[in-house]
C-alpha cells in the first residue's frame, strides 16, 4: 500500500510532498467515483454492483433504491438499510475485489475470469521494480528503457487488469501528477517535469482490440476499478490485428521508446526526434516487447509478427479455450522455424477459475432439533468457469530454430541413424522438446 507522505531532499534543500496514486489504509470511506458491492445481509450470495458513484443519484436493487447521499462518507464495510423498506432490509457496502468487480460488472465480451486471469499472467513470470536512476557528472541517468507488454484481445478488460496489477510497481512514482519525483538511494532527486512524456512509466501495458466497442468497455473498466489506480499503466488500441498494429506508423513511437534509448541526462530535455514514429522492419534491433499475451481465436495467424517484437527470452502467452488451438499454434511455430520454444502446456481446469474449488464450511442450527451443527462440503450452485488452456512459449536467438522441412534434412545426414522409422521418432522427440540441430 503506497500512502502520501512527507520526503526530505538533501539535494534539493526542500521538503516536498509525495502525491502517488493509492488505495491503502486512508481509503476507508466511500467518496465519490468509487464503485460499490452491496451484499445483501440475509442471502450474502445476492450482490449489486453500483456504478461509480455520484452525488444526488440511486442505486437500484432489489428491495428498492438507495440514494447515494446514504453511502458517501460512510466507512467501508458498513450497512446501509434500505428507506421505506417494508422489510427492513439492509445490505452491507464493501469495495468489490477485482474477482466481484470483474463479475458483476456489464459485459460486451466474454471474460477470462479473474481468478484464471492471474494464473495466466503468473505463467509469464514477470518481475518489475520502480526506475532505477543513477547520478553522473551532476546529471540524471535512467539505468534501462521502460518494460512494454503487448495484450491482444482486450475485451471485457480482466486479463488487462491482472497484467497492470503485475507491473504497476514500476509505475510507483509515475503516476501522472506533476510533482511525482524521481528517487536515488531513498531520496528525491528531481521533479518529474524534467521527465519526457514518452519515458514516465517504468512499464506500460499495450492492449490491442479490433473492437472499438471492446476496447472502450476493458478501458472504462480499467478505468473505474479502485479509483483508476491501473489506468495508466495501460495504453489502449483499436486495430484489426496485433500484426496491423505492430507494422503501424503510431507503433513505432513506442518502439522508439526502446530502440533510441541512450541513457541520456533527464536534467535536459530530450531531442524531439526520439519521438518521431518510425516503419518497423521487424530486425532484430526493432524488437521492443518484454512479453506479449494472445487471446484470440487463431493465434497462428498472429504469432509470427508478435514473435518478431519480442526481446530474447520474454515469454509469449497463448490462451485457447481448446487444446486443438493449441496444437495448431505449436505446429505453426515449428513448420516456420520462429524463433519461440514451447515451455509448457497447461489445463485450466473447470471450476470457479485458477483451478480452485469453493467450499462451505460454516455452522449452522438443524431446525428438526434445534441442536448446532457444521457444514462441511464443496460449495453448490455457484458459477462453474469452463477453464481452458495456456501455451507459454519463450524467445530464443534469432536463427535458432529451424523450419520443420530443415529437420528432415539434418537428420538425413545423422551418422548412424539408416532407418526411417528411427528418423521419424528422433525428429518427433526432439521437437517435443523444442530442440534444433544447428
Amino acid at each position: 500500500m503506497y500512502k502520501r507522505g512527507i520526503i526530505v531532499s538533501k539535494s534539493l534543500n526542500k521538503f516536498t510532498l509525495l502525491k502517488t496514486r493509492y488505495y491503502g489504509t486512508e481509503a476507508s470511506t466511500f467518496q465519490l467515483g468509487d464503485i460499490v458491492l452491496l451484499r445483501d445481509v440475509v442471502n450474502p450470495d445476492r450482490v449489486t454492483l453500483s456504478s461509480p458513484l455520484k452525488s444526488d443519484e440511486f442505486i437500484l436493487t432489489p428491495h428498492g433504491k438507495i440514494p447515494t447521499s446514504l453511502i458517501l462518507g460512510r466507512p467501508i464495510r458498513d450497512s446501509i438499510h434500505v428507506p421505506n423498506s417494508k422489510k427492513n432490509s439492509a445490505f452491507l457496502a464493501t469495495l468489490p475485489t477485482m474477482e466481484e468487480f470483474i463479475v458483476n460488472r456489464r459485459r460486451d465480451a466474454q471474460p477470462i475470469y479473474p481468478l484464471d486471469a492471474h494464473a495466466i499472467v503468473g505463467l509469464a513470470d514477470i518481475h518489475v521494480d520502480r526506475p532505477v536512476y543513477q547520478e553522473k557528472d551532476g546529471k540524471l541517468i535512467r539505468t534501462s528503457p521502460p518494460l512494454q507488454i503487448l495484450e491482444s484481445g482486450t475485451g471485457h478488460g480482466s486479463l488487462t487488469l491482472a497484467i497492470s496489477r503485475a507491473i504497476h510497481g514500476a509505475n510507483t512514482f509515475s503516476s501522472g501528477t506533476k510533482s511525482n519525483n524521481i528517487f536515488v538511494d531513498g531520496e528525491v532527486q528531481a521533479t518529474r517535469d524534467h521527465i519526457p512524456e514518452q519515458l514516465h512509466p517504468g512499464a506500460l501495458l499495450h492492449s490491442i482490440d479490433k473492437s472499438s466497442k471492446h476496447s472502450q468497455t476493458g478501458s472504462l473498466n480499467v478505468k473505474h476499478f479502485r479509483r483508476g489506480i491501473y489506468y495508466k499503466d495501460v495504453k489502449f488500441h483499436v486495430a484489426n490485428s496485433p500484426a496491423d498494429w505492430l507494422n503501424s506508423f503510431p507503433s513505432g513511437r513506442f518502439r522508439s521508446m526502446h530502440k533510441h534509448y541512450n541513457q541520456e541526462s533527464l536534467s535536459e530535455p530530450r531531442s524531439t526526434e526520439l519521438m518521431e514514429p518510425t516503419a518497423p522492419s521487424f530486425d532484430n534491433e526493432e524488437a521492443f516487447l518484454s512479453a506479449a499475451f494472445l487471446d484470440l481465436p487463431s493465434p497462428e495467424d498472429q504469432i509470427d509478427s508478435v514473435s518478431k517484437n519480442l526481446l530474447l527470452n520474454a515469454p509469449l502467452i497463448v490462451f485457447c479455450p481448446s487444446v486443438s488451438q493449441i496444437q495448431k499454434t505449436i505446429d505453426h511455430v515449428q513448420e516456420h522455424g520462429l524463433d519461440l520454444i514451447v515451455d509448457r502446456v497447461v489445463e485450466l481446469m473447470p471450476g470457479m477459475g485458477g483451478s480452485l474449488r469453493e467450499w462451505d464450511v460454516r455452522n449452522t442450527t438443524i431446525r428438526s432439533s434445534g441442536e448446532s451443527a457444521w457444514v462441511v462440503r464443496p460449495k453448490v450452485g455457484t458459477r462453474v468457469v469452463g477453464g481452458g488452456f495456456v501455451a507459454v512459449f519463450k524467445k530464443v536467438s534469432n536463427g535458432l530454430k529451424k523450419p520443420r522441412k530443415e529437420h528432415a534434412k539434418r537428420l538425413s545426414s545423422l551418422p548412424g541413424v539408416n532407418d526411417i522409422k528411427t528418423k521419424s521418432l528422433i525428429q518427433k522427440v526432439l521437437e517435443w522438446l523444442g530442440v534444433t540441430f544447428v
